[in-house]
Formats: structure tokens, C-alpha cells, sequence
């Protein structure tokens, strides 16, 4: 899920409790993995304007870098599958048709 200045990978209880908002210890083994959500968490942020004065959203320069944006969380979410296997629920909020 996308908040701005918070990590990209929510961790939440079998009750819908929010338990961190890190990459799971698991994730450690695949430095590849925490590399593509720092990549993320950074052109996330880049998507708006954050002075003093203002907070905006301004959104990617092109569809071109929109499309690549896409890829690169779906990949992430892929990988990520394929790292924990089923000890997560894995659950996809990042609304990418809304970016």
C-alpha cells in the first residue's frame, strides 16, 4: 500500500492489526527484493511536490515511466510470492490504476 513517507509492505495480524510497516524478516535473505521496495518507496515519493509551503501530488512525467512504475511493483509482488510461499497473505492495495 502507498502512503507517502512510509514504507511500501504493511504487515498486519490475522485480525487486521497493523504489526509493522517494514519488509518481514524473511525479505533479508533477498537483497534483490528490499532493493526493488527502496526503488519504489523512491519514485513514490518522487510523485509529489513536498516544500515548506506545499504538498502536491504531480505525478510521472510520462506514461512511458507510469508503465515502467507498474512493472517494476507487480514484479515486487512477485517476488515476494515467490519468497514467503504461503506463510503471508499477500494482499495488493497499491491502487496502480489510480497512479
Amino acid at each position: 500500500m502507498f502512503d507517502y513517507g512510509a514504507d511500501v509492505l504493511w504487515l498486519y495480524d490475522e485480525d487486521g492489526g497493523l504489526i509493522d510497516n517494514c519488509a518481514p524478516p524473511e525479505l533479508s535473505d533477498y537483497p534483490d527484493i528490499v532493493s526493488d521496495l527502496r526503488l519504489i518507496e523512491e519514485i513514490y515519493a518522487s510523485l509529489f511536490l513536498n516544500t515548506p509551503h506545499t504538498f502536491e501530488w504531480v505525478g510521472f512525467k510520462s506514461g512511458v515511466e507510469r508503465a515502467e512504475f507498474v512493472a517494476l511493483v507487480r514484479g515486487t509482488i512477485a517476488k515476494i510470492r515467490a519468497a514467503v510461499g504461503d506463510r503471508y497473505l499477500i494482499e495488493d492495495d497499491s491502487e496502480l490504476d489510480q497512479l
